[in-house]
């Protein structure tokens, strides 16, 4: 059933509403491009600042880290004019901890004015200074990994009691709230903690898998076992009834990886074996990585590999087409890209999950 808060808050009905019609923006250019043949940005990750209040030892990015120039304000509003030019109409704007940009409100604000589908992604520490900022997002997304004891040792002293207030302040605020958590040797005995909060809490749960840890949080890393063990557990608690978003297939896909996980988590068309049938992938097609330095990758989990270029020296239509051109990468056993992979590949099973999924979470149903 329907909220009662969203059946009489016209304030929040008709921003529903609205959400559902630009989420609709989304495969209407996806069936538009495969019947022109066209081939469009159509999503983005936009990474918005290089520092972070967290150190997250697994981090790709190391943001906790890194000493790279921030965007000013104006380039990064000409990344955004490039990127819709191009064809984006779904931008999340990720960090780094992208409530340290000063500017990040404005920027939010000026993504919505070109009426692009605005995701956002929060460690959640300073939500309760920012509430304006985030209140004209599509959908809020707080990083929270498992109980105290292992997501603290994941991210930080601290960081259990910032995001879980974070999480608590977004439900009051009736914001359309997901939550994305990395599970590790810490926190893969912590499934049943997070889908009980879920529900609680009435947000949908994203995991992520550590596949193949950098050398720093190599202790952190699972083994073959636990990894295909903690892919059960979500599948088990997903058919349940708890608000688990990414979909069955896409966890039986990622138990059948026929690879080491910790050796190979991406693979060409020359490395799959004979009768694995992989999910089409459209990372570095249709979706892309901007990050806060400027260079542009196919997907997060190749930022280490793929030798991109950068944005601020060649122009993102050349640095995005780069990208296209170069990418070898076909398959991978990750749960977000996957399921997004099936999005863009119009699977019709996964078009009636995902909007199914987006009803629940946009009415609270």
């Amino acid at each position: 059933m329907i909220s009662k808060e969203l059946k009489t808050d016209k304030k929040h009905w008709n921003k529903a509403l609205s959400t559902i019609r630009q989420r609709l923006v989304f495969p209407y250019r996806i069936v538009r491009n495969k019947a022109l043949g066209k081939s469009e940005p159509i999503s983005v990750v936009l990474v918005v600042n290089n520092r972070c209040n967290l150190d997250c030892h697994y981090c790709f990015g190391d943001y906790g880290n890194r000493r790279d120039k921030d965007y000013t304000t104006e380039e990064l509003v000409k990344v955004i004019d490039d990127l819709y030019a191009l064809g984006t109409r779904y931008m999340v704007v990720h960090g780094g901890e992208t409530l340290l940009r000063k500017d990040v409100g404005y920027i939010v604000d000026y993504i919505k004015r070109k009426g692009i589908y605005v995701g956002f992604i929060t460690n959640g520490i300073l939500l309760a200074q920012n509430l304006d900022v985030v209140r004209n997002v599509d959908s809020l997304c707080i990083s929270l990994d498992g109980n105290e004891a292992g997501n603290d040792l994941n991210r930080g002293t601290g960081s259990f009691k910032a995001a879980v207030d974070a999480i608590k302040l977004a439900s009051k605020e009736k914001f359309r709230l997901r939550v994305s958590a990395t599970l590790t040797r810490n926190t893969m005995h912590d499934i049943e903690f997070l889908a009980k909060l879920a529900k609680e809490h009435k947000f949908q749960l994203y995991f992520s898998i550590l596949y193949k840890p950098l050398k720093k949080a190599l202790d952190m890393g699972m083994s073959q076992e636990e990894i295909r063990e903690s892919l059960s557990k979500i599948l088990y608690f997903k058919n349940q009834g708890y608000p688990i978003f990414t979909s069955d297939r896409c966890l039986n896909y990622s138990m059948s990886w026929p690879f080491d996980y910790n050796v190979k988590h991406h693979a060409t068309p020359q490395e799959l074996p004979v009768g694995f049938e992989p999910i089409r992938c459209y990372y570095g097609r249709s979706k892309f990585v901007v990050e806060a330095n400027g260079y542009v990758y196919p997907c997060f989990p190749l930022n280490e590999e793929f030798k991109a270029l950068n944005l601020k020296e060649v122009g993102v239509a050349k640095a995005i087409e780069h990208v296209r051109k170069t990418n070898r990468c076909v398959a991978c056993p990750h749960l977000s890209n996957n399921d997004y992979n099936l999005l863009l590949g119009l699977s019709a099973r996964q078009l009636v999950y995902i909007v199914k999924r987006q009803l629940q979470e946009v009415f609270h149903i």
